[in-house]
């Protein structure tokens, strides 16, 4: 949740509020129902002057925003989405949110403070320096070195939950490329820690034709054997759930650490729908 626009949007509809009253709010409505510290408030109230331009003011009955637009344009102002785009799923809302600012960070060369919700490992925060924006499917993901790990990592735009640009300046390595980066891979998993094997597989005739003309992979070759495709890729969760898509007309062949993989996850699906007499 991006606290700035948290902050505006609760001022616009439930203010004025003591400082005490927006506290236990955020507390009330963030994921993690963990309070917001003075200091990100007094923070905040300082990114809605000096990024967005919106003033909020202290009275005698607490806090409320200076200004007085409709709730429309206000929003629109703070978030650059429309009605008609707030309608859409959050996944894009999320893109046409923080995008913009790691367009700007980019080409600035400019740091990212990032609150980061990982489904494994819950919420933290790290410094990214942003190398660029990957697009897989309806998904967009900016990868660049995070400060907490220490490397460089690839991020989802809709599980970032805060995102504002920083004074601090980075370079970008001469030997990155995006290219490079996700040559050996399938979907978001990419980088170094993520080896090529060489895989096979093996087809029915209808889903042959369709990677013949739909390649899963740059590196994907049909062998003399009519319906077998070899491929030079990283074993990932990505890939793992592509082939499985295909139910029973892709068969892995090799290497026998994905086959492994596959009836894995196969035997999971399976005690999902337990046998029963009917």
């Amino acid at each position: 949740m991006q606290k700035t626009i948290w902050l505006a949007r609760l001022l616009l509809e439930r203010g004025p509020l003591t400082q005490a009253e927006i506290l236990q709010a955020w507390c009330e409505e963030n994921a993690h129902h963990t309070p917001m510290a003075r200091s990100t408030f007094f923070d905040n109230l300082r990114r809605l002057r000096q990024d967005y331009g919106v003033e909020v003011v202290l009275h005698d009955n607490g806090y409320s925003l200076a200004s007085n637009p409709t709730d429309i344009q206000l929003l629109e102002h703070l978030t650059g989405l429309s009605e008609e785009a707030r309608r859409l799923s959050p996944t894009v809302q999320a893109i046409r949110l923080w995008r913009p600012i790691i367009a700007d960070a980019l080409e600035q060369k400019l740091c990212l403070q990032m609150t980061y919700r990982s489904p494994s490992r819950g919420t933290y925060e790290t410094l990214l320096s942003p190398y660029c924006l990957h697009t897989v499917g309806d998904l967009t993901y900016v990868v660049g070195r995070s400060s907490r790990h220490r490397e460089c990592r690839t991020f989802a735009l809709d599980r970032i939950q805060y995102l504002t640009l920083t004074p601090s300046h980075f370079k970008i390595p001469k030997d990155f490329s995006e290219a490079a980066y996700f040559h050996n891979s399938l979907g978001a998993y990419a980088g170094p820690s993520f080896q090529p094997v060489e895989v096979v597989i093996r087809v029915s005739p209808t889903l042959a034709a369709y990677f013949r003309s739909r390649p899963l992979h740059n590196s994907q070759r049909e062998t003399e054997e009519e319906g077998t495709f070899t491929f030079h890729i990283a074993i990932t969760r990505d890939l793992v759930a592509r082939l499985l898509s295909f139910g029973p007309d892709l068969v892995v062949c090799r290497p026998q650490s994905l086959i492994a993989e596959m009836r894995s996850q196969l035997r999971e699906t399976l005690r999902n729908y337990p046998s029963t007499n009917v």
